[in-house]
């Protein structure tokens, strides 16, 4: 049963002793705070593989096969991206259950603003500062709903200074905005690309946000990995905020715009130029700087010579986008390897699908889970703590981010400063970050902007591998060369991402 208004979906939910939420990530706990605003109880989260969130939402979490059979009865909701919808509706048909309700991808972002406007006006604020100190307010939940960018760029990185949560406010915008019913990834564009506070603490001296304008007269600073604003221009509704997020950047009240790469600043005055008039462009352009993100060395010297006297060459993959990242390629390649070399590969990937690059579906998923299934020197994870993650950096060797787009790619470093060198492609920021001497590159065909067409991927993966075939057989081949790209890259680390530098360069904006 597909539901596509709050009406319907607060009925339905209202007819139910129990309630069962089928997923328990973004939009999982997003229509329980939704229900809980309607003062709706759930019994139980359901999920695949158990989640630790039971203390975040006060209400437990089951396997699946656990909630079914203690609530036999109950109102089953998928509560999930489109994406997902059909692997989960799967599981369930493997547990009998051939009813479930489905939520509308429109009705979800509608349900989001309203569970972040009763946030909003329910959060307390509570800040002490010592005399002098500097308050910095970031988004709690960051952009997208997600904090890791924050917690990469913003959250501690000035040192000596405080920092608080404000809520997530954003712009009202409809899903009939601008014509948005057949493009929702154009909306969710749209509905995140400014901050709309309706009350920040008089403590916070700054605000600092990533990829949103802050429409207010509080001073704010921005980073972003594409281009500030970042909203599609395909209707007139979309050109007119346009024009309003470019004149918020240009108000006094911003102190200054941070491009995470050369080559984000040269795509974001490029579409300046080509979408505002000139005198507006060049004002906004003059408050931009290029600052890439900071990166502590996570490995002493005695570990990393450890490691890399091992004779098994190590592989690292991270990252969820596994298609988009060229995550099939690589297993195809390093497949091509097996039974001639000694190497493992530890993959770190939920294996996301519908990606808007490849749109890789959910057939595809199941054909690489078999791959990762019938290999022995493939160690897999759905998913890990960051902590973790970053242990099992420091225990590889080479790592492997190989995107066929990306916009930065934050892994790199983390492998970079656990001294692993790296394989990536020439895509976006990568040329940036890495190089022959502190690693290998895989050569793409791209435009001007670093990026590569998707209308030629069939092309791009065929060259991918060629490409990852020649870094791979070079690495087997030549292993003596780990060691040392993976100096020159915790090296390159030091030199370009200096905690010290950027908390710096962030204060001397602020101040």
């Amino acid at each position: 049963m597909e539901i596509q208004t709050c009406e319907k979906f607060l009925d339905e939910a209202g007819k139910h002793k129990d309630i069962i939420i089928y997923g328990a990530g973004w939009a999982g706990k997003l229509v329980y705070g939704y229900l809980k605003i309607h003062n709706i109880q759930i019994s139980s989260f359901a999920v695949t593989k158990r989640q630790d969130m039971e203390k975040a939402a006060r209400v437990q979490v089951m396997d699946l096969e656990d909630a079914l059979s203690e609530y036999p009865e109950a109102f089953i909701i998928l509560g999930v991206l489109p994406d997902k919808q059909k692997e989960m509706q799967d599981c369930l048909k493997a547990g009998n259950v051939t009813d479930c309700a489905i939520l509308a991808e429109p009705l979800l972002y509608e349900m989001r603003q309203e569970v972040l406007a009763e946030r909003a006006e329910h959060m307390q604020f509570r800040i002490t500062k010592a005399d002098g100190q500097l308050t910095v307010g970031y988004l709690d939940p960051g952009y997208l709903d997600t904090d890791y960018a924050e917690q990469r760029l913003i959250i501690g990185r000035v040192e000596g200074a405080g920092y608080t949560a404000l809520p997530k406010e954003l712009k009202k915008i409809s899903c009939t905005d601008g014509e948005y019913g057949g493009r929702m990834s154009d909306f969710k564009m749209a509905a995140d690309a400014s901050y709309c506070p309706g009350r920040v603490p008089a403590e916070v001296d700054i605000i600092h946000v990533f990829n949103m304008v802050c429409m207010t007269d509080r001073p704010w600073i921005a980073s972003f990995e594409t281009c500030l604003p970042r909203i599609p221009l395909k209707s007139s509704f979309e050109k007119e905020y346009y024009r309003q997020l470019s004149e918020a950047i240009i108000s006094g009240s911003c102190k200054g715009i941070l491009a995470l790469c050369r080559n984000a600043y040269d795509i974001h005055c490029s579409l300046l130029r080509e979408n505002l008039p000139a005198d507006t462009a060049e004002r906004i352009i003059k408050k931009t700087g290029v600052l890439h993100p900071p990166q502590e060395i996570l490995i002493p010297d005695d570990a990393f010579e450890h490691k890399h006297d091992a004779g098994q060459v190590h592989f690292i993959f991270v990252g969820n986008a596994f298609f988009i990242k060229g995550g099939r390629e690589m297993l195809k390649v390093l497949s091509s390897f097996e039974n001639r070399y000694d190497f493992k590969l530890t993959l770190i990937s939920s294996l996301q699908i519908h990606d808007y690059f490849t749109h890789a579906a959910y057939e595809d998923k199941a054909g690489v889970q078999e791959i990762i299934k019938s290999k022995k020197w493939i160690e897999h994870y759905v998913n890990l703590p960051n902590d973790s993650v970053l242990e099992k950096c420091r225990e590889a060797a080479v790592g492997l981010l190989p995107s066929m787009a990306d916009t930065y790619g934050y892994a790199v470093l983390e492998m970079q400063a656990a001294g692993c060198p790296v394989i990536t492609t020439n895509v976006r920021a990568f040329p940036e970050i890495n190089s022959e001497e502190c690693g290998w590159i895989c050569h793409l065909p791209v435009n001007g902007q670093n990026m590569c067409s998707n209308e030629a991927l069939p092309e791009i993966s065929q060259q991918l591998e060629l490409e990852l075939t020649r870094c791979i057989s070079d690495i087997l081949e030549n292993p003596h060369t780990i060691r040392e790209k993976g100096r020159k890259a915790m090296e390159k680390i030091k030199r370009m991402h200096n905690p010290k530098t950027y908390s710096d360069t962030i204060r001397s904006l602020i101040n």
